[in-house]
Parts: C-alpha cells; sequence; structure tokens
C-alpha cells in the first residue's frame, strides 16, 4: 500500500467489482450533492465554446455565497472558492463574473469567499 503522510492516498488500493459490490461505501462529503465532491478530482471539458467558463462560473458564485441550490443539486454550505481560468483575461472574465453575480441578486457586501 502507498502510504502517504495521513494514512493510505486517494485511489492508492485496488479492489475487485465484488468488494465494490459487497463492501459498505464510505460516506461522501459533498459541495453539491450527488454533483460535485469535496477532496475529490474533478474534470470539467468539453468542446470549444461550450460555455464551460460560464458554467463553473456560475457554479463557483453559488458555492462562495452558499445559495441553497445549483440546477436543483443542494449546496450544503458555502465555501471558499479561488476561481482561476488560464484563457480568460480579466477583461472579460470579471464584467461576466459581476454580471452573474448580480442575476442570482447576491448582493454586494465585503467577506464572499470568492477570488479570482
Amino acid at each position: 500500500m502507498n502510504d502517504g503522510p495521513s494514512g493510505p492516498r486517494h485511489g492508492s488500493q485496488c479492489r475487485t467489482l465484488y468488494q465494490i459490490r459487497t463492501q459498505p461505501h464510505k460516506p461522501v462529503d459533498w459541495i453539491i450533492e450527488h454533483f460535485l465532491p469535496h477532496r475529490a478530482r474533478t474534470l470539467f471539458f468539453g468542446e470549444s465554446m461550450a460555455f464551460k467558463s460560464l458554467f463553473l462560473t456560475d457554479l463557483a458564485l453559488h458555492v462562495a455565497t452558499g445559495l441553497p441550490t445549483f440546477l436543483g443539486y443542494r449546496i450544503p454550505a458555502a465555501l471558499c472558492v479561488a476561481y482561476h481560468d488560464e484563457e480568460m483575461d480579466p477583461t472579460v472574465a470579471d464584467p461576466r463574473i459581476q454580471g452573474f453575480a448580480e442575476g442570482a441578486q447576491i448582493p454586494l457586501q465585503e467577506g464572499i469567499p470568492f477570488y479570482h
């Protein structure tokens, strides 16, 4: 087994299909229930111009502000979000973020843990 400083690392042990189907599962800690797990690598991908950046901007604002749901999925708690987009310059991204915040009626206040 490949142990890290705090015990076994994520994905370090292979299990058979039989083991997966018969052993109890640990509860999942969700950022967005049944959609985005906490402490897991998650990759969003799609074709160019498929609105990935817009989708993820909206998702990030929902999580940072603690809005109750995102696309019908429950958000258990607000979390700090660091949003980084390698492809979009802040001169384009910042007005979009502002537009999403206004559209979601997020109050203009200090302390919302959203960083870009």
